[in-house]
C-alpha cells in the first residue's frame, strides 16, 4: 500500500501544505475492517488519539497530525477521512 492509501485527499492536502505546524490535530471519521476490539482502542489511545463516538465499524476522533500515517499503517484501520463542520440552512 502507498503512503497515503488509507486518507482521504483532504488529510493528504493537509499534510503536504506548508501549513501543517499549524494544526495541532483533525476531527476524524476513522472506518474500520471490523468493529473496535479493547486492545485495538488501547493502540489508539497510546497514539494520542482521542476517541469520541464509536458506531459498529465507525470511530469519530481527534488524532494529532504528528500521527495520522502511524495510525493510518494500522492494520485494522480501513480509511480515515476529515470530518466536516454541518451547518443548518436558514
Amino acid at each position: 500500500m502507498g503512503e497515503y492509501d488509507k486518507l482521504s485527499p483532504d488529510i493528504v492536502s493537509l499534510l503536504d501544505a506548508k501549513s501543517v505546524a499549524q494544526v495541532a490535530s483533525i476531527n476524524a471519521f476513522i472506518s474500520l475492517e471490523t468493529a473496535l476490539q479493547p486492545e485495538q482502542e488501547r493502540l489508539l489511545t497510546n497514539l494520542g488519539v482521542t476517541i469520541r463516538t464509536l458506531a459498529g465499524d465507525v470511530v469519530t476522533c481527534d488524532i494529532p497530525i504528528s500521527v495520522v500515517h502511524k495510525v493510518a499503517d494500522l492494520s485494522f484501520i480501513r480509511f480515515i477521512e476529515k470530518s466536516r463542520s454541518l451547518s443548518t440552512e436558514k
